[in-house]
């Protein structure tokens, strides 16, 4: 079973579930994942691809003190 986390480039990235036979079919979740502010990654395993997903912040949230 595949990592549920995974970290890259010092950045959480969460599995989204699935397995996808071909990377052109992970290439199309990608595009899905993007249009909803989401920093993707793909990951190639045994043959199969993986969609890892990150939430990309749309608004800071307030620094304490300030």
């Amino acid at each position: 079973m595949p990592e549920n986390v995974k970290i890259i480039d010092a950045k959480k990235f969460m599995w989204d579930g699935a397995v996808y036979e071909t990377a052109d079919k992970a290439a199309e979740i990608e595009a899905g994942y993007k249009k909803q502010s989401f920093e993707i990654r793909i990951v190639g395993d045994a043959g199969k691809y993986l969609v890892y997903t990150r939430r990309l912040a749309e608004q800071q949230t307030a620094v304490p003190g300030s």
